[in-house]
């Protein structure tokens, strides 16, 4: 379908333009997270903040990308978690229960075939 809506030279474009449109918001998500961070120190830590971004450009650009997605990636794990099943444990608080009934159905067929047998 992109084969009918672009011609092949624009395919890279396109494909660096969903990759941007990806990358960007993941990215101010991360810078977001460090300007919280720097300005929980003060203004001075606003201010090594804006430095670093003038100076470090490349780095605080990798840094922010990949706190951000670090971070979405929490995000999703964490909804991911909620909307679980009514949660594994009560599932295996279940099957648990289903086994010691299953044990004490046993048990009690066993004492009866001994009374049964004249060994009680």
């Amino acid at each position: 379908m992109l084969s009918l809506l672009l011609p092949l030279s624009l395919w890279p474009w396109a494909y660096a333009l969903a990759v941007a449109l990806f990358l960007l918001p993941v990215g101010f998500r991360g810078a977001w997270f460090l300007f919280v961070c720097a300005a929980q120190q003060g203004f001075v830590g606003v201010a090594v903040y804006v430095a670093c971004w003038i100076f470090l450009f490349p780095l605080m650009s990798t840094v922010s990308i990949l706190l951000g997605g670090f971070m979405l990636w929490l995000e999703r794990a964490e909804k991911r978690a909620r909307s679980a099943p009514e949660h594994v444990s009560d599932a295996m608080a279940a099957m648990w229960r289903n086994e010691d009934a299953r044990y004490e159905e046993h048990k009690r067929r066993l004492v009866e075939a001994a009374r049964a047998r004249g060994d009680c």
